[in-house]
């Protein structure tokens, strides 16, 4: 679940705390990676994510758009960082799962866009 699911909710937080046994976190190493990843499934369309399906999609996107995707993101995990402080849990990361392609989707950017750099780990989980 990323935390825009319940909309940055303090009190959802608290709620789904009191149904589960425990808070695992999971992110990735590569900020770069997941923000495109982020903006070509918001712009893709394919919310449908099935093993072994090889799809292609070709990405065309402004930067002004891509901005408020890469936002979306930084908004996420700096959400995840105040559960992670309320509710500690283990943490792991996707680059260490011996995985393939996440999702079998190809992505073809169409246009050159940029992604700040954020380290993730250091953000959310070490301060």
């Amino acid at each position: 679940m990323m935390p825009d699911h319940i909309e940055h909710s303090p009190l959802k937080l608290d709620k789904i705390a009191t149904i589960c046994d425990e808070f695992i976190y999971l992110y990735r190493r590569d900020f770069e990676a997941q923000a495109k990843s982020w903006i070509a499934w918001h712009v893709s369309g394919d919310h449908e994510h099935h093993w072994g399906e090889m799809k292609e999609y070709d990405i065309s996107i402004t930067q002004k758009d891509a901005d408020v995707y890469i936002q979306q993101l930084i908004d996420n995990y700096h959400s995840m960082k105040y559960a992670y402080k309320k509710y500690p849990g283990r943490v792991y990361c996707l680059e260490d799962f011996p995985i393939k392609t996440p999702y079998d989707r190809k992505y073809n950017w169409l246009n050159d866009i940029k992604i700040p750099e954020f380290n993730v780990n250091k953000e959310v989980f070490r301060n």
